[in-house]
């Protein structure tokens, strides 16, 4: 009986002692638990800037509470980092618990190890995802209190998915223009739980399995066709996805940048384009460019509507640290460059180059000098054309075929406000290199900037360009556009591009600015716009139409995209010229529109077929002065001469509605017709009134 009295009461002291103990560590835990973490840093995010948060990532980093993406944006990696400063120094909970959290990251001194939430979490992997500190409160992943292993090792994904990878050490990606995002699911599948699985070492037995859940998978896979160039516009892209949506998406973004990271083959594929009977470049209002990236190219034959562009850039080459042009297998022969270039200007489109300065912050004199000279050489160079045309590409005058011109690619420029001066120097002396006056090839010199519209508003942009934007001498300016890639959402990134303009310019120089400004954005994946499909892009359309120069499309829609038709209708809709001057085109447009669209492409066949009938029907009238049996032949055969000259007028008609060349001269042509026919009448009519008469 003592001894069952003496059981009970030691039982009953150590229940007092657990509920005594709890009570105290609730004390101190009840701030660190990540409900109040993520409470007190809604209030806090409304009261600091990106610049600020990103600042505040980097000590979180550096002072080993992370790993978090210093992308200026508090998310769930980053209050799951500020838990575990909580949980180290013991935090109570205050109404400044954000500020306190702050003020402790500042002005602490790096841990000797990283400090663990009551839950530690996944283990970090190189694509950064992390498991909820609070096992009570994951609904992802759940512990095995029975298991001897840690608890690392105790904690197991909760839901499968098709997109899987395994913890490894951190990897570093290349960054530059060879590089692009674009998400695509998996295509590993599941096994069955038949097959025999593959024997594991100890490490990946003891290392748990990341995956994306299913619904998050879902999500992503709106965007699955939608290429971005730079890991920031993809970054944006996640946002707006999820903007609306409940689903906890950032503990795997590590996961979805390494499935969506596309790095371009060292071997690209052939360039092998097709109009597909798309006739020439439009006469539109606004500029329409676009980008033909080098991943685009398959190997096999892609129709692009040309006519919907003015110019169309290859996308691109990058300069080296030593100021030298890499990746030109990409632009050479065996890429087929030469017939991409034909077949753009034969439907009246100018062809540019892309290259990426990558290293432009740290250029020196001699570095400058040297890229300066590489790019020169390589917008200068002339492609032989293809030998089977030979005789055709002599008349047309391309049997050496060249670009137009350069857009320049500088990354990280609203990032590198000391540096911009050699941007200025560098596009100053390939001006002038470029500018050659006995040369019937007016070369265009461009700009692509990458700026962030977050990180804008407290510096100078464009501004510190206004040397080669601005001429003040009246004559042209060395840069002809500037562009400027849009992060979404769009609606906002373009009021603010223009707002930062109309601060920096005033009067005229304002308008030159805004007039060479392009905006860039993707065409595609608007069909899951939120309004309507296509209400977004439409209004992106107009909005460039009204503000800037027009728009630029990366990468170029092929007509094989999904929304090409689309596209293509509502360019033509708001970008078509109102110009009344070819009333005659306009009318044949309407009534036989594929006239013009076989014509314009073949216009140097009309301008030979032209030729070659004139030069027989003038050889013919040579002749006929002198033998007699060629005039008896004109009596004889009048109805097949007169059928002659019909087609001469048929094919000069054409020529002068379809091909631009007369087009530009169809009043001066029109007029000197009238004057020939005008003269050829009062001359017979003279030559009646003055002949005597006949015995």
């Amino acid at each position: 009986m003592q001894y069952n009295a003496r059981i009970t009461g030691l039982i009953a002291f150590m229940l007092m002692l657990f509920a005594f103990s709890s009570v105290l560590a609730q004390e101190g835990d009840d701030a660190c638990q990540f409900d109040s973490i993520k409470t007190a840093f809604q209030q806090y995010v409304q009261t600091v800037d990106k610049a600020q948060v990103e600042k505040i990532q980097g000590l979180l980093n550096e002072k080993a509470y992370g790993p978090v993406d210093v992308d200026g944006v508090l998310g769930r990696d980053t209050r799951l980092a500020f838990q575990r400063v909580c949980q180290a120094y013991v935090v109570k909970s205050s109404e400044n618990l954000a500020n306190d959290l702050v003020a402790l990251l500042e002005n602490s001194e790096q841990p000797q190890a990283s400090p663990e939430p009551d839950a530690s979490p996944a283990p970090q992997t190189s694509f950064e995802p992390e498991a909820n500190p609070d096992p009570q409160t994951s609904p992802e992943t759940e512990v095995n209190p029975e298991s001897e292993a840690s608890p690392v090792q105790a904690i197991k994904p909760a839901v499968k998915a098709k997109a899987k990878l395994k913890p490894a050490q951190p990897v570093v990606h290349e960054k530059g223009p060879r590089i692009f995002y674009r998400w695509s699911a998996s295509e590993e599948e599941e096994k069955s739980a038949d097959d025999e699985p593959a024997e594991k070492s100890a490490v990946e037995q003891a290392t748990p399995e990341v995956v994306i859940p299913d619904d998050v998978l879902e999500q992503l896979n709106k965007i699955q066709a939608i290429a971005y160039p730079n890991e920031v516009l993809f970054k944006e892209a996640l946002q707006i996805l999820f903007a609306d949506s409940e689903l906890t998406w950032q503990p795997y973004l590590g996961l979805i940048l390494e499935q969506a990271y596309q790095p371009v083959s060292e071997k690209p594929e052939r360039i092998q384009l097709d109009g597909g009977g798309c006739g020439c470049s439009r006469d539109f209002s606004s500029t329409v460019y676009g980008f033909y990236p080098t991943w685009l190219a398959s190997g096999e034959v892609q129709t692009v509507d040309f006519s919907l562009f003015d110019r169309i850039a290859f996308y691109a080459l990058s300069l080296n640290d030593e100021g030298s042009v890499q990746d030109l297998q990409q632009w050479s022969d065996a890429s087929n460059v030469a017939a991409f270039i034909k077949l753009a200007h034969k439907h009246r489109v100018n062809v540019d180059v892309t290259i990426s300065a990558t290293g432009w912050r740290a250029w020196t004199d001699k570095v400058m000098d040297n890229a300066v000279r590489k790019v020169a050489s390589t917008v200068r160079h002339k492609f032989a054309a293809a030998n089977e045309n030979a005789l055709l590409s002599m008349l047309e005058g391309s049997s050496s075929l060249q670009v137009g011109g350069v857009t320049l690619y500088f990354d990280g420029y609203s990032t590198s406000e000391d540096n911009r001066h050699n941007i200025v120097s560098f596009i100053t002396k390939l001006s002038e290199m470029l500018r050659d006056p006995d040369s019937d090839v007016e070369l265009k010199l461009n700009v692509m900037l990458d700026v962030d519209m977050g990180s804008i508003e407290k510096q100078a942009v464009f501004k510190d360009l206004e040397a080669v934007l601005i001429d003040e001498e009246d004559s042209r300016a060395p840069v002809d556009y500037v562009f400027v890639f849009l992060q979404e959402p769009t609606s906002d990134s373009k009021k603010v591009l223009r707002r930062k303009i109309e601060d920096e310019f005033r009067g005229a120089h304002r308008k030159i600015v805004l007039r060479k400004m392009l905006p860039v954005i993707s065409p595609l994946g608007h069909q899951n716009d939120p309004r309507k499909p296509f209400a977004q892009f439409t209004d992106d359309l107009v909005y460039f139409q009204d503000n800037f120069a027009g728009v630029g499309l990366w990468p170029l829609p092929l007509d094989s995209d999904q929304d090409a038709a689309t596209i293509k209708q509502l360019i033509i809709e708001l970008y078509s010229s109102t110009n009344d001057s070819n009333r005659l085109g306009d009318m044949i447009e309407k009534y036989a529109p594929g006239l013009c669209q076989f014509a314009c492409p073949n216009r140097w066949l009309f301008r030979l077929g032209f030729d070659l009938l004139i030069g027989l029907l003038l050889l013919y009238g040579v002749l006929a002065i002198w033998i007699y049996r060629l005039r008896i032949l004109y009596k004889r055969y009048f109805l097949y001469f007169m059928a002659y000259l019909l087609v001469i007028v048929a094919v000069f008609l054409i020529s002068l509605v379809c091909d631009p060349f007369w087009q530009e001269r169809a009043d001066a042509v029109v007029a000197s017709v009238f004057l020939v026919g005008l003269v050829v009448l009062i001359s017979r009519y003279v030559s009646k009134a003055t002949r005597p008469p006949l015995p």
